[in-house]
């Protein structure tokens, strides 16, 4: 459709095994944060996977929280419409 999103930041983390980015669309003043998603070959997926059915708070979502203020501080400081997305339980 002719948009063109820029990935302006990326967080892997090794420890709890969070992935996500965060795209800009200049044109449309958007804003995304992507979550990648359960990866069942990876064990650490799969505790914070339980770690929500048990009713805890997974790791991942604590680590995610300093991708979320990012994208969150972008779009209010640009005046950018924000949206998160994500795969699977990402």
């Amino acid at each position: 459709n002719g948009q063109k999103w820029e990935n302006i930041q990326v967080k892997e983390d090794s420890l709890t095994g969070y992935t996500g980015a965060v795209f800009i669309n200049q044109e449309t003043k958007e804003i995304i944060l992507v979550n990648r998603g359960t990866e069942t070959s990876d064990g650490r997926d799969i505790v914070n996977d339980v770690q929500m059915v048990v009713n805890q708070i997974p790791a991942q979502y604590l680590s995610s929280q300093s991708l979320v203020d990012f994208a969150q501080n972008y779009a209010q400081e640009n005046n950018y419409n924000f949206s998160i997305t994500g795969h699977s339980l990402g």
